[in-house]
């Protein structure tokens, strides 16, 4: 089975994690919604749903996320929950923070390209700060 191109992007972030970072694989096939990825610092968590898009976007992208991500992000957000939703590319990631920016389109022009490295420099700062 091939690798699917969101997952080979997952792991081209985990691989600058470091160690005092906690990072598990979220897959519940009896309960759709729930985010790809789950970290854990000494001062925080986050969940992390990822998407993986191509070409990378050069004025705007919406996510694809379904109904029951929208919900499991949106109530976790208002429960004071780290969420976000991170779109890699060809040429990097774009990190989205709020149900405002995951559920609409999305100009590229008002957004930072983070690079693999700073995706999980970013993952690390948010969990351990």
């Amino acid at each position: 089975m091939a690798t699917k191109k969101e997952n080979t992007f997952r792991r081209s972030v985990h691989k600058y994690l470091p160690s005092k970072v906690h990072q598990e694989k979220t897959n519940n096939p009896f309960n759709s919604g729930t985010p790809d990825d789950y970290y854990e610092g000494d001062k925080a968590i986050a969940w992390v749903e990822y998407k993986f898009i191509e070409p990378t976007p050069a004025r705007a992208f919406t996510p694809k996320l379904t109904a029951l991500q929208i919900d499991w992000l949106e109530r976790s957000f208002n429960n004071g929950v780290n969420v976000r939703v991170i779109v890699g590319t060809p040429k990097g990631a774009f990190i989205l923070e709020s149900p405002e920016q995951w559920e609409s389109q999305q100009q590229v022009k008002n957004l930072r390209l983070y690079s693999r490295k700073e995706v999980a420099a970013y993952l690390t700062h948010l969990t351990t700060w």
